[in-house]
């Protein structure tokens, strides 16, 4: 992509101190002493002048709307979660990832080899390459609370988060809290995250095997029946009788007691009070929404997206969900309000959900296929010169851009 670029006010906020990095003895669990930076971070770190001499890619702007809060400089980032967002310097073999404050400045210096971003004030944070890949905890503060030991390692959730000692597949999981002691025994083969006080789990790999739920202490809450259970989200749980691609979809409470019929193809989580459903098979696949009743408040006739259509469409945020309207013409998606009725028309290639006010869109340019921003009027108050964009989290939103003088960066704009 060949594009001129007008320059941007602000400045750049990554510090010019070089912070040293935490050394991790995983063998003996103890913190020996610090290291260096690499020298390609050390370059980026004191070659930093205001985004007026250092960024320039094509966005005009305004003071107001869609400024570079932090200026795009990182090779690969995450969405801001709980103040802070991981970004990694350097590529995806040697590059190392820290984590920055909404400001840029690196709260915690750049030392790990993989990372997740933060959960109820723990992050997980991985050290060395497969197979000897170990994955541990850091809080806020870049301290290790629980060393880096296990396989694999989920975010935490209810307090509680997924793990697995086992180097080889299939693995089979167990949980563990914020301290680092284990809550079960690791003795899943699926599990998911808690949420509202239960985790779907299963015991086997096999073909058939069945979905049950458990609560925080381990003991099963709900026995496993279901040929896939998800998470708990408003008091309702979605669940598949018979197997996940051709049981009927069905939504049950806490208890376990099924109060919406397992009667569709497919289903979603319940959000805003609303849930999408789908009824029908390969070109007749149709999407509606139903309330926690099991009422459809809106009929099924939206495509989903993927795979042979199987994707639901986004679930309603701030009072709008993104649909698929049609097949046939290439600027197919807008949005819905929670009657059905057509809030923003269809006239993107793609939608996301809304999040503080904006939902981010994928239109077609004299540059090529770029992300902006709309409003809920459908204003386009942030210009489309982004080759990927998230939502907004936090205040910001994670962008992805080419610069002037060639290459690509990640960077966080804000509202």
């Amino acid at each position: 992509m060949n594009l001129e670029f007008a320059s941007l006010k602000g400045k750049v906020v990554i510090k010019k101190t070089i912070l040293s990095l935490l050394g991790i003895a995983i063998a003996t669990g103890a913190l020996t002493g610090c290291e260096k930076l690499t020298e390609s971070f050390k370059t980026n770190a004191t070659d930093s002048q205001s985004s007026s001499n250092s960024v320039k890619i094509k966005f005009a702007t305004t003071e107001q709307t869609g400024k570079f809060v932090i200026d795009p400089q990182f090779d690969e980032a995450y969405s801001f979660k709980e103040g802070l967002a991981a970004v990694r310097v350097g590529d995806d073999k040697s590059g190392k990832w820290g984590f920055i404050d909404s400001k840029g400045n690196f709260a915690i210096a750049p030392q790990f080899d993989f990372v997740g971003s933060f959960e109820e004030g723990l992050a997980r944070v991985g050290i060395g390459q497969l197979p000897n890949l170990k994955w541990g905890y850091v809080d806020k503060n870049g301290r290790i609370k629980v060393i880096p030991q296990f396989a694999s390692a989920g975010s935490f959730s209810d307090g509680l988060a997924l793990f697995s000692t086992d180097t080889a597949f299939p693995r089979k999981f167990g949980y563990l809290n914020v301290d680092g002691n284990f809550v079960t025994q690791q003795e899943f083969a699926n599990a998911g995250h808690f949420s509202e006080g239960l985790a779907s789990v299963s015991y086997s790999y096999t073909a058939g095997a069945n979905y049950g739920y458990i609560d925080k202490k381990g003991a099963i809450a709900i026995k496993p029946q279901f040929g896939f259970a998800g998470d708990f989200k408003e008091g309702l749980a979605r669940v598949a009788i018979g197997s996940f691609s051709k049981g009927k979809w069905g939504y049950i409470n806490s208890q376990g007691d099924m109060l919406i019929n397992p009667l569709y193809e497919g289903a979603g989580d319940f959000s805003e009070g609303l849930a999408c459903v789908r009824l029908g098979e390969g070109a007749n696949i149709r999407w509606g929404f139903i309330n926690p009743k099991g009422e459809m408040v809106i009929e099924p006739k939206y495509l989903g997206e993927g795979f042979e259509r199987l994707s639901y469409p986004h679930m309603f945020s701030e009072g709008l969900a993104a649909v698929k309207f049609s097949e046939n013409k290439k600027d197919n998606w807008g949005y819905i309000d929670k009657k059905g009725q057509v809030a923003i028309a269809p006239k993107y290639h793609y939608a996301g959900r809304f999040s503080n006010g904006l939902g981010r869109v994928l239109v077609e340019t004299e540059n090529g296929m770029l992300w902006g921003y709309i409003d809920n009027s459908s204003q386009m108050v942030i210009p489309p010169y982004f080759l990927t964009a998230d939502d907004f989290s936090d205040g910001l939103a994670l962008v992805y851009v080419e610069l002037a003088g060639g290459g690509r960066k990640y960077g966080y704009i804000g509202r």
